[in-house]
């Protein structure tokens, strides 16, 4: 008489997972981001989305991001020079055109230092970079048309844009105070009107 009874299964061994060095990292960043000892330079960060989570308009994905309640914080990994050959590569990487702040003035001072620092890094890492910026150069700065009247404000008296602009004061008061937006045909009467200034006061001698 025999006992019935079943084999035991055989055990597949685990496969072992190689990570990258870049990926460990990122996960080491993610976690250090979270909870390090804070300082007013790089606060803990609650909120944290990493590489996998993140995407944006330029197809740029941040290694990882973390946000608290009054800032937020970037992190990218490079393990090598061979990161930073690959990403000068890149079209939004190739010279750094934008600027950021709360008013017009402070993303165009932003804009001048990303651009300084860009050449700096790329001459003390013998990476190349464009040519125009050994150069002097002109910026054409495009505005919406909020930031345009907020730039001016104090410069131009919104009874005097109303005198080169034909639009009602009261109107563009709006347009600087609200998120009231422009037709088009609106933003090309302050253009032009804009424009037109610049020209008569060119032609000005004294």
């Amino acid at each position: 008489m025999g006992v019935r009874g079943r084999f035991p299964k055989e055990e597949k061994p685990i496969k072992q997972v190689k990570i990258s060095l870049h990926k460990q990292l990122t996960l080491q960043a993610t976690k250090w981001l979270r909870k390090h000892e804070r300082n007013i330079s790089i606060p803990n960060c609650p909120f944290i989305a990493s590489e996998w989570l993140t995407y944006t308009l330029t197809g740029e994905m941040p290694d990882v991001i973390g946000w608290c309640n009054w800032t937020s914080v970037l992190i990218e990994v490079k393990v090598g020079r061979g990161d930073f050959l690959a990403d000068a590569k890149k079209p939004f990487r190739k010279i750094a055109k934008e600027g950021m702040g709360n008013n017009a003035e402070a993303a165009k001072t932003d804009m001048l230092e990303a651009m300084n620092f860009h050449k700096e890094t790329c001459i003390e890492e013998g990476l190349p970079y464009p040519d125009f910026l050994n150069e002097p150069f002109e910026i054409n700065y495009t505005f919406d048309t909020k930031s345009l009247l907020e730039y001016y404000n104090g410069i131009l008296s919104l009874s005097g844009l109303e005198k080169i602009t034909g639009i009602h004061q009261k109107q563009l008061w709006n347009y600087l105070h609200t998120d009231t937006k422009p037709r088009r045909a609106q933003v090309e009467k302050i253009e032009q009107g804009l424009h037109s200034l610049g020209s008569e006061l060119m032609s000005i001698s004294l």
